[in-house]
């Protein structure tokens, strides 16, 4: 029920602005018609919207561009940490590579450096004629222990390719006939830089019995410079 007094037609309070513009627009304008202040009425609602949906627009732009930043910045922020770490990992990937090919040249040095002084006749003191001497005092101690084979390996490698395995072997077997082998008499008749030469007077006695014989050979003598010993390369009669 309403109040005494108050009109059954109050005007809703959501269409207030709406009908206060309408009254301002009949007083400015008096002589326009009803629909011309409706028509102006609804422009005046529409350029309203458009200037809101405008002010949302360029408030969202903004915001928009405030987050593009922001993303931009981090993206780069990104790309950069990355390539920096990239860049780390590729310095310590060329510094390890460095390292082991220097060390390796140093290997290499240190391994030509110990074969130059194995085979070069002037990184080492060159032996004396004494120690030829001693291979072939050497060589007739072991024949006498009867260590025959052992002695072979007083020969150079060339003294068996020439002999031949035949006459190598036969080689090895005249020694089974004898007891022992006295040096008489061993004189250097020659040297060179790598070679020497003796003549030997030997005493053969036999395990048959027989009468000693006397011999006389002459002993040359190559130098191996890997083994850094004296070996016989050949024997003859002198």
């Amino acid at each position: 029920m309403s109040r005494p007094g108050a009109s059954s037609h109050q005007e809703p309070t959501r269409n207030r602005p709406r009908t206060t513009l309408f009254k301002l627009l009949a007083r400015v304008t008096p002589h326009t018609s009803l629909e011309e202040r409706l028509a102006r009425l609804e422009g005046f609602r529409s350029a309203f919207e458009i200037t809101v949906a405008v002010a949302l627009a360029f408030v969202g732009l903004l915001a928009g561009g405030v987050v593009y930043n922001a993303f931009q910045s981090r993206m780069e922020a990104e790309v950069a940490r990355s390539v920096s770490q990239h860049a780390a990992a590729y310095r310590d990937s060329i510094e390890q590579h460095a390292t082991a090919v220097a060390e390796s040249k140093t290997e290499v040095i240190l391994l030509a450096t110990s074969i130059a002084a194995r085979v070069s006749p002037t990184s080492t003191p060159f032996p004396s004629t004494e120690a030829a001497l001693q291979t072939v005092k050497e060589f007739y101690a072991l024949i006498n222990s009867q260590s025959h084979l052992a002695a072979t390996a007083l020969l150079t490698p060339d003294f068996k390719y020439r002999t031949g395995q035949d006459n190598f072997d036969n080689f090895i077997k005249q020694w089974e006939a004898v007891d022992s082998v006295a040096i008489v008499e061993l004189v250097l008749t020659a040297r060179s830089e790598l070679s020497a030469t003796y003549t030997a007077r030997l005493t053969y006695r036999y395990k048959s019995g027989q009468s000693p014989r006397d011999f006389v050979y002459s002993y040359r003598l190559a130098y191996d410079s890997y083994l850094a010993k004296w070996l016989i390369d050949s024997i003859r009669p002198a």
